[in-house]
């Protein structure tokens, strides 16, 4: 899937470039069957539009009615692997994922950022920075057709769990203390433990969720191990604390989809960070 909503062309090539280092091959080696649904096809953004505090708003809200399509026949599947492209690909792929599957959904992010803004707290007027609070109900509905479509609010905030976060805006930062969302910081996963983080973790989805998704914005990592995306944030977690965050979940039988954001192959020349991504996507899914 291709989901991009800044002009960061990178990030409309992860797919692609993710597909040509052997993920399809090192997902079979892992015994698993996979079928490749292919690209979801967005309109290119060359320019910013809309409101300065919700900007792209409008583009967005097409872009998510057609990745809600295609992960509606993705969620038929027992299992379901999404390539962003930008984290606000959570939208349809959620809202797709909620009309194929019955029951309440839990949400684990992983993310150097809380992608918790709103049009009111915002610094930037950055949309992909708004995308988990707008999944949780908050902040204006994209377009009257979306709303009517997905429904609202497609997470409740008890049933997200944020993981790995270091670079928080400050009204975010309280708004997500202030919320029902189970906020754990990358120095405090660091301080406990990303094992036990993780079984927290899926004690508190398997209590309150039906099933679950992982999102990982590979900023999460620490820019040593994974250089290759746009938001660089230091003193972030090695891959091997996402693996073991997200060993517990995996564990409960719950977890039906996993979501893959932010790798930029333009900023990866010899593709090493590329291949890190292929090889965590494979262990992840073992």
């Amino acid at each position: 899937m291709v989901r991009r909503l800044t002009r960061l062309r990178g990030l409309a090539l992860s797919p692609q470039a993710l597909r040509g280092l052997g993920l399809v091959r090192a997902l079979e080696r892992e015994g698993l069957k996979i079928t490749d649904m292919g690209d979801v096809k967005l309109q290119e953004l060359t320019k910013d539009s809309g409101p300065k505090k919700f900007r792209n708003s409008t583009h967005m809200a097409e872009s998510t009615e057609r990745i809600r399509k295609a992960a509606g026949l993705v969620a038929e599947r027992e299992f379901a692997i999404v390539l962003g492209g930008e984290c606000s690909l959570v939208m349809g792929s959620l809202s797709g994922m909620k009309s194929r599957r019955k029951g309440r959904a839990g949400m684990l992010w992983m993310d150097a950022h809380g992608d918790f803004n709103t049009p009111e707290t915002t610094p930037s007027g950055f949309i992909g920075g708004m995308c988990l609070a707008l999944a949780c109900g908050r902040g204006p509905p994209l377009s009257r057709e979306t709303e009517e479509e997905e429904g609202r609010p497609l997470l409740g905030e008890d049933a997200v769990i944020h993981i790995g976060s270091r670079a928080l805006d400050r009204l975010e930062e309280r708004t997500m203390k202030e919320s029902d969302i189970t906020l754990v910081s990358a120095k405090e996963l660091r301080r406990r433990g990303a094992a036990d983080c993780g079984r927290r973790a899926a004690r508190l989805l398997s209590d309150r969720c039906d099933w679950c998704v992982l999102h990982i914005d590979l900023d999460v990592i620490d820019p040593g191990e994974m250089p290759a995306v746009n938001y660089l944030e230091p003193h972030g977690i090695p891959s091997e604390d996402v693996l073991l965050a997200a060993r517990g979940l995996k564990e409960t039988g719950r977890l039906k989809a996993i979501e893959f954001a932010s790798y930029d192959p333009l900023r990866d020349a010899n593709r090493s960070s590329g291949r890190r991504v292929v090889k965590l996507i494979s262990r992840l899914c073992r």
